[in-house]
């Protein structure tokens, strides 16, 4: 009976009568003509069937009424909703869903046939839509709401509130008030009208210690009440401005106001829209509005708009839009037709809203419905007979059972005996109770229900929490045998309690009372009230007598104190003063270190006087470096040296000046040596100075060296290398010259003799010589090393531009490289050009 009264809703209205009036009257003059035609524009009314002529026009008016019935009686998935109404799905006939106009009609849940049809089997509000409803005012009502959620019905007496409202209102109890002795304002609302509506109605109200809530009403038909969400925006400043003119009012309207001409292109838009979309008035102006499509809404509902507003009708409804970033956003549009003078269309008005949050906050109310079922704690409800009907996993694996409903609750906790169920639920009392559960305790707050006939349960594990207050008992009693001084104050820096030692410290019989910094100056500027407000640590060194004590202050706001712990440090800060005594001297003899070592090292102008262009980039990891560089040079030759000896800091400048004294022996007894002697001579000495004779398991200290010696006459170079190779640069192209896989000093695979390569250099040629200091440096944004792969291209990248500049660039990219990283070797890196 009430799908034909809904038949016969949908074929009286307009919509179909009106297209079921067009179809009859286009189809049957189009077969009066071809059947009759003859005798119609002859007018031999003799001749003319009347009834045939009757039946062309009725049949295509029932067919059309059909088909427009039958398509506003059936939804498909994903369609939008033309009004609120019950579903049922076509392919299994046993789901039924409330939709609400406007609502995408979504899969069955129960077949999960993706091309489900659905048909209307009742509209308007109905018990599916209640029993929705239920779920959701029950997530609502969670007592652990942090934000404040009440109702109240039509007269604004409050029948349900959370902790959190009151808290708000500062209020133990708020069920039976009425909500205008907390929000006045609410007096200016129609609470009857918004109740019937389902409106939604915002507004602020302040407190009496003058914080400020906004609040949501939103209207419950059908349980005839308002329900209220509360913000606490205290820190919000709303500014409002009356609009004196029309455009200043579209302006300053936190609605999107687009105006469009007759064909839908753009000619104004507002600061909101601007705001909303992310496109500027100049980007759009001229465009139309189908660069926001995102493609959800169907053409075929872009065409019923169109077709709506260009009829000089007014269209309501929601979209999903684009903005200029690729977000996609809700609006709730109102496209308005404008008419000119002789009631054409000239230009059409929207105006929109962003509503992306009502629809998730309308998502999040369906989802809290889950709450309890994923709550990591306990939650549970009862009836009046002490009868548990609903749990969650977690009530199931606290009371280890597999299933606690439809057990009694005195069954599980006898502790809830004495508690009168239903009396709970009748006076909707709230009960807090400990109870133990095995080896675990919990909290458990009870609240009754009376509109569910539930005491309603929530459960909290404890059981940590009480063996912290076990101990922090057990401290009271460590601070007092504690031999260190323990005491605590308050916000006036008045001593509180205090241990014998630190009695004994303070060289009184008992500090209580004192104020703190009376015993410590060093604390008159101490702020002890912020101190124990913001829960602070602090620790500092006192000299109380001629002890000195460190001191840790923590703040402690749930008991309103400053807990102190001290500690005698003074014969470690005597051994810290005569570490750094020493410290110091080692030190400055380091210094003076790095002083004649920096003698003995050529300076940079014997390397620029030799040279067309020339730098050094050195950096020592611990001021005294392992590597070193040296030249030496007569009429016609230069040997420029770079080497890196074993270790880094002193052994390693050790290791730097036995390697200069050695190259000035073996160079000065016979300066025409070549390349490769060189180091083989510098070998010989050095193993004979160590006397190292390549057991297996001796100490292998050594140097790795790049030795170059240029006639300045031919440009020719000869280079030999021990594990350090060069780079050469011609004309942005390098080459590189490897050294022989051996160091100087002993080494189990040694040659006989190091190599020496001849090269032929050319006016420009750019030549680099380097420790492995500055390629293995870690750093980046992964931690890793810099490489000679990565050097390679930097030098390269750098060769065309002058030595001292490439100097910059190098360090500057070594030390962004390094980063807050310890540099982990010494650093040389040399470049000349010929």
């Amino acid at each position: 009976m009430k799908l034909f009264k809904i038949y016969c809703q949908v074929i009286t209205s307009k919509g179909v009568v009106r297209r079921a009036l067009q179809v009859s009257i286009i189809v049957g003059a189009i077969l009066n003509l071809i059947n009759q035609g003859w005798a119609i524009t002859h007018a031999d009314f003799n001749h003319i069937n009347y009834i045939k002529m009757a039946l062309t026009f009725l049949v295509p008016y029932m067919v059309s009424t059909y088909s427009s019935a039958k398509t506003r009686l059936t939804f498909k998935v994903n369609e939008v909703s033309s009004m609120d109404a019950v579903l049922q799905c076509k392919s299994c006939n046993k789901t039924k869903i409330f939709v609400n106009k406007g609502e995408v009609v979504p899969p069955c849940r129960t077949c999960g046939h993706e091309k489900t049809r659905w048909h209307i089997v009742e509209t308007g509000h109905n018990q599916y839509r209640q029993i929705e409803n239920e779920h959701e005012s029950m997530a609502l009502f969670a007592q652990m709401n942090p934000a404040p959620v009440l109702r109240f019905d039509v007269n604004g007496k409050i029948t349900q509130a959370n902790t959190a409202a009151q808290n708000a209102f500062e209020e133990t109890k708020l069920e039976g008030e009425n909500i205008s002795s907390y929000v006045p304002t609410i007096n200016n609302i129609d609470l009857e009208n918004l109740i019937h509506n389902g409106d939604i109605r915002n507004l602020t109200a302040e407190n009496q210690h003058g914080l400020t809530f906004r609040f949501e009403l939103r209207g419950l038909p059908q349980y005839g009440a308002v329900q209220m969400y509360g913000a606490d925006i205290t820190e919000i400043v709303v500014a409002k401005q009356e609009a004196n003119k029309f455009l200043t009012g579209l302006e300053q309207t936190s609605n999107s106001i687009m105006i469009t001409n007759k064909n839908g292109d753009i000619e104004y838009v507002n600061k909101a829209f601007e705001a909303i979309s992310g496109y500027k008035k100049k980007e759009v102006l001229g465009k139309n509005p189908r660069f926001l499509k995102t493609g959800h809404t169907s053409p075929e509902e872009y065409k019923k708009l169109w077709q709506t507003i260009s009829n000089g009708k007014v269209w309501r409804g929601e979209m999903l839009n684009k903005r200029k970033d690729g977000k996609t956003y809700w609006e709730e549009s109102t496209i308005s037709p404008v008419l000119d003078e002789h009631g054409q269309v000239d230009t059409f008005i929207a105006i929109k809203e962003d509503v992306t949050e009502k629809r998730q906050i309308k998502q999040e109310l369906r989802s809290m419905a889950l709450f309890a079922e994923l709550n990591p704690e306990p939650v549970f409800r009862f009836n009046k007979h002490g009868k548990i009907i609903k749990a969650n996993p977690a009530a199931n694996e606290a009371f280890q059972k597999n299933r606690v409903e439809n057990v009694h609750i005195a069954d599980l906790m006898p502790e809830l005996q004495k508690y009168d169920c239903a009396k709970m639920i009748d006076e909707e009392l709230i009960e807090t109770i400990e109870i133990k559960v095995h080896d675990r305790i919990f909290r458990l707050i009870m609240r009754g229900l009376t509109e569910h006939g539930v005491v309603q349960t929530y459960g909290s594990d404890i059981t940590k929490k009480r063996q912290i207050q076990q101990e922090v008992e057990s401290m009271a009693l460590f601070a007092e045998l504690n031999p260190e001084p323990v005491f605590r104050f308050n916000a006036e820096g008045e001593i509180l309690k205090s241990n014998p030692a630190a009695n004994l410290a303070f060289e009184e019989d008992d500090i209580t009372g004192r104020k703190i910094e009376e015993l410590l100056p060093e604390m008159q500027q101490f702020d002890c009230e912020k101190f124990i407000a913001e829960e602070k640590i602090e620790i500092m060194e006192a000299t109380v007598h001629d002890r000195i004590y460190r001191f840790i202050l923590r703040g402690l706001p749930d008991v309103g104190v400053v807990q102190t712990y001290g500690s005698d440090i003074t014969k470690r800060k005597h051994a810290e003063e005569k570490i750094r005594k020493q410290k110091q001297s080692i030190d400055s003899s380091i210094q003076y270190a790095s002083r004649i070592q920096g003698a003995v090292l050529p300076s940079i102008a014997r390397l620029s006087a030799r040279f067309r262009d020339s730098f050094v980039l050195y950096k020592p990891r611990d001021v005294v470096s392992g590597d070193f560089y040296w030249m030496k040079e007569d009429s016609t030759r230069t040997i420029v040296v770079a080497s890196d000896c074993t270790g880094h800091g002193v052994p390693g400048a050790f290791m730097s000046m036995l390697g200069v004294a050695l190259l000035n022996e073996i160079v000065n007894r016979n300066p025409a040596t070549p390349a490769g002697e060189i180091l083989d001579q510098l070998r010989n000495n050095l193993k004979a100075t160590l006397s190292q004779n390549d057991k297996k398991n001796e100490a292998k200290d050594g140097m790795d060296m790049s030795l170059c010696i240029i006639n300045h006459e031919t440009n020719a170079m000869q280079y030999a290398g021990a594990y350090n190779s060069i780079y050469l640069i011609r004309e942005g192209n390098l080459t590189e010259y490897k050294a022989d896989k051996m160091p100087i000093g002993a080494h189990i695979k040694e040659k006989p003799h190091f190599t020496s390569h001849d090269i032929q250099l050319e006016e420009n040629d750019a030549v680099y010589l380097l420790s492995d200091g500055y390629p293995d440096q870690f750093g980046g944004s992964s931690g890793m090393k810099l490489s000679k792969k990565k050097f390679k291209s930097l030098i390269t990248e750098e060769s065309h531009l002058p030595m001292g500049k490439q100097k910059e660039k190098l360090n500057e990219f070594f030390e962004a490289w390094k980063g807050d990283q310890d540099q982990v070797d010494d650093v040389l890196v040399m470049g000349f050009k010929v």
